[in-house]
C-alpha cells in the first residue's frame, strides 16, 4: 500500500520526563521542533511531529557521561593479598546495599493485573546471591574475590517497553498477529490487557536495561513505537484496506469476512454450474431430436406436414412429442386436423372440377379436406337457374343468396365515408347437352330457352317426364319439337372494391 504522507504539527509538543516537563520551539522556516536538554541546557532538533526520540537519547547519553565522571572520581582501594576474610567482608556487605536501589528502580514500573508473554529480564537478588557464592568459594584468588554483577551494582533496570491503545477494535481479531513471522516488525508484543483493549510492546533494538539516572518509563526506541509509520499504517488497515490489499496485510476479522463472500460466491458460481450442466444436457437432447425430425421429414412424404407442426407448435410441444406425432401421421394412425381457408378453396375447386372421386383421392395422398368437411365448413350459396326468362321471384332470390352478408362479408367502407358501388357483368357458358333434375324448383333444367315453354318443365309424375322425351327425341310436329341447350347466358354481380382489390 501508498505510505501515508505525514502532517506536520504546528503546535509546541509537550515532553515530560517524570516531574520534568518541556516544551518544544517550532522552527518558523524548517516546521521542525526544537527542545532544551534539562541536563546540560543544549537545544536538541526534533522531527516536524515533535517525536521525542532524539531528545530521550541525548539524555541518556548525558546520563551515561556524568556517571562515568562520577565513577572516574571515585577512590579506588587496592585490596591487600593476606586477608581475605577481611576484603570479602566490605563485598558481602556492599551486596545488600546495592540490591536495594535496583529493586526500588524495579518498583516504579506500573504495576497492574496485565497478562505478560515469556520474556527474560535480570534479577538483582539472585545476581547478588551469584555473587556472594563466587567471593566465598574463592579465597584464594585476589580477582575473583572482587568479581560482582555490574548491573546490579550500578542500580540499572530492565525496560518493561511502552503501552499502546488498540483503537481499531478487539485486540484478539483486528490486530494482524501473523505479521510478526512473515515481516520485518520493529516492535514484539509483550503484555496484553484485553479488559483495557491494550497491547505491550517493545523495540526489537530495545536497550534492555535502563540507567539508574534515566528517570524516563522505557528507552529510547521503545518511547517513539508509539508514532512510528509502521504503526500507523497497521492501525489504517485494521479499521479499513482496498479489495486489492494483499492478504498478508489482513487481520483475522477482514479475513473471515472474505472468506465469507467467497463461500458465498463459490456457492453462487457452483449452483450456476449445475444449472449450466443441465441446460447443456437438455439442449443436447433437443438438438438430437431436431435431428431426428429432419432425418425423418427427408425420408417421408407426411400428409398434412404443416398443419401437423401448426398444432404441434400451438400446444408448445417438445420436439420428442413433435417426432411421435410424426412418426404416428407416417404410420396413419394420426391425420392433422385444422384445415386452412387455402386448404378449402383448394378441395372446393377439385370437387368442382374433378368430381368427389378426385377430392376423395387427393384426401388420402396429400391430406386435403374431405366432401362431408368441405359441406359442413365451405358455405357455397346455390344459383337457381332459369329455364326461360328469368322471372324476378328468381332475380331476387339470387340476389339475397349472393349477397347475405353470412355468405359474403360486404367491403369495408371507404376512408371518405362512402360505400364501394357494384358492377354487372354479363357472359354466355357453355353447357353439356343433357338434362338435369333442380330439388329448388322440382323442374328439369337443359332444355333450349326458345322451345321449352312447349312443354311443362314440372316433375309431376312419371307421364310428364315422358312428354319431354317424346318432345326431345320423337315428336309428332315440329310445334312440339324441344331442344337442348348448348349455352347458358349468365349474370354476375360484384362490388368495386373487389374488383379493385
Amino acid at each position: 500500500m501508498p505510505s501515508k504522507k505525514v502532517i506536520p504539527v504546528t503546535t509546541p509538543a509537550i515532553i515530560t520526563f517524570g516531574t520534568v516537563t518541556i516544551v518544544t520551539i517550532i522552527d518558523s522556516i524548517s516546521g521542525v521542533h526544537r527542545a532544551s536538554c534539562d541536563l546540560c541546557l543544549r537545544l536538541v532538533n526534533l522531527t516536524t511531529t515533535g517525536n521525542p526520540k532524539r531528545l530521550v537519547d541525548h539524555r541518556e547519553a548525558c546520563l551515561l557521561n556524568s556517571l562515568r565522571k562520577e565513577q572516574r572520581r571515585a577512590p579506588v582501594s587496592s585490596p591487600s593479598s593476606g586477608s581475605a576474610s577481611t576484603e570479602a567482608a566490605p563485598t558481602e556487605g556492599a551486596l545488600p546495599d546495592a540490591s536495594p536501589p535496583s529493586s526500588s528502580r524495579q518498583s516504579r514500573a506500573p504495576a497492574s493485573d496485565h497478562r505478560f508473554f515469556p520474556y527474560s529480564q535480570p534479577s538483582s537478588r539472585s545476581s547478588s546471591a551469584h555473587s556472594r557464592q563466587s567471593t566465598e568459594s574463592s579465597d584464594t584468588n585476589d580477582s575473583d574475590s572482587c568479581s560482582v554483577d555490574a548491573s546490579s551494582l550500578d542500580g540499572s533496570r530492565g525496560c518493561p517497553g511502552v503501552e499502546i491503545e488498540w483503537t481499531p477494535g478487539s485486540i484478539w481479531d483486528t490486530y494482524p498477529y501473523h505479521q510478526h513471522s512473515s515481516r520485518d516488525m520493529k516492535w514484539t508484543i509483550v503484555r496484553v490487557d484485553e479488559d483495557r483493549n491494550v497491547l505491550g510492546i517493545r523495540s526489537t533494538d530495545c536497550e534492555a536495561r535502563l540507567a539508574p539516572t534515566n528517570e524516563a518509563l522505557a528507552c529510547a526506541l521503545c518511547l517513539g513505537l508509539p508514532g512510528s509509520d509502521q504503526l500507523a499504517k497497521m492501525k489504517q488497515r485494521a479499521e479499513g484496506t482496498s479489495p486489492y490489499s494483499p492478504y498478508s496485510y489482513l487481520n483475522a476479522k477482514q479475513m473471515f469476512t472474505i472468506m465469507q463472500n467467497q463461500r458465498a460466491l463459490v456457492g453462487s458460481l457452483r449452483s450456476k454450474l449445475s444449472n449450466s450442466y443441465r441446460s447443456d444436457k437438455s439442449l443436447k437432447a433437443q438438438l438430437n431430436d431436431f435431428k431426428r425430425i429432419m432425418m425423418h421429414l427427408s425420408k417421408n412424404d407426411i400428409p398434412g406436414l404443416r398443419r401437423l407442426i401448426s398444432a404441434a407448435l400451438k400446444r408448445h410441444a417438445s420436439p420428442r412429442v413433435m417426432m411421435n406425432l410424426l412418426e404416428r401421421a407416417v404410420s396413419e394412425f394420426r391425420t392433422a386436423k385444422g384445415f386452412s381457408e387455402r386448404d378449402l378453396d383448394l378441395a372446393l375447386i377439385v370437387k368442382a372440377l374433378g368430381g368427389p372421386r378426385l377430392l376423395f383421392a387427393l384426401q388420402k395422398a396429400h391430406g386435403l379436406p374431405s366432401e362431408s368437411t368441405l359441406r359442413r365448413r365451405q358455405h357455397i350459396p346455390t344459383l337457381l337457374a332459369s329455364i326461360g326468362v328469368p322471372t324476378a321471384a328468381e332475380v331476387d332470390a339470387n340476389i339475397e343468396m349472393f349477397c347475405n352478408p353470412d355468405m359474403r362479408p360486404p367491403p369495408p367502407p371507404l376512408p371518405s365515408g362512402k360505400q364501394y358501388g357494384n358492377v354487372a357483368m354479363f357472359d354466355g357458358i357453355a353447357t353439356e347437352t343433357r338434362c338435369s333434375y333442380c330439388p329448388r324448383t322440382n323442374k328439369v333444367l337443359g332444355l333450349c330457352r326458345e322451345h321449352g315453354h312447349r312443354v311443362d318443365t314440372s316433375v309431376t309424375s312419371l307421364e310428364a317426364v315422358e312428354k319431354i322425351r317424346k318432345a326431345l327425341f320423337t315428336p309428332e310436329s315440329e310445334e312440339e319439337k324441344v331442344c337442348f341447350g348448348v349455352e347458358a347466358t349468365c349474370k354476375a354481380a360484384n362490388d368495386e372494391g373487389t374488383t379493385r382489390g
